[in-house]
């Protein structure tokens, strides 16, 4: 037993091998930063050369992405104005109506049957308008 506890302790004791050239050692000593943790610094370097790269690759790779969301965008806003301009047309053309049956221009069937129609128009109007917001 005594043995094993000298062969731990002898273990223990002992240096570590040298990693790191003594030029480079010296090296670091001299410089500027020699009062910093000299493997923080290359791990702090590290993460911000690895950060720009990232940085670049992403918008240099998405920039395609990017062009066709940006197009497709315009699309949908056309669309959506589309609809809100036909939406505003066929209310404009339904107050018309009433102001003419007001007016006894138009009889009650034909004012109905015109209304009726407009009403019809307007609700896919305003569905195709849910669709978007949803």
């Amino acid at each position: 037993m005594q043995n094993f506890f000298l062969l731990t302790e002898s273990n223990v004791t002992r240096s570590s091998p040298n990693f790191h050239n003594e030029g480079h050692i010296r090296m670091w000593h001299d410089s500027p930063l020699r009062e910093f943790n000299p493997h923080i610094v290359l791990i702090v370097f590290a993460a911000i050369l690895f950060a720009f790269v990232g940085y670049y690759l992403f918008f240099k790779l998405n920039k395609k992405e990017v062009l066709e969301h940006g197009t497709l965008n315009t699309q949908k806003k056309k669309q959506i104005q589309d609809l809100l301009e036909k939406r505003s047309i066929i209310l404009d053309k339904m107050v018309d109506l009433e102001q003419s049956h007001q007016s006894r221009e138009m009889n009650q069937y034909e004012f109905t049957k015109k209304y009726e129609g407009y009403k019809q128009q307007l609700i896919q109007v305003k569905i195709k308008l849910k669709k978007f917001t949803e």
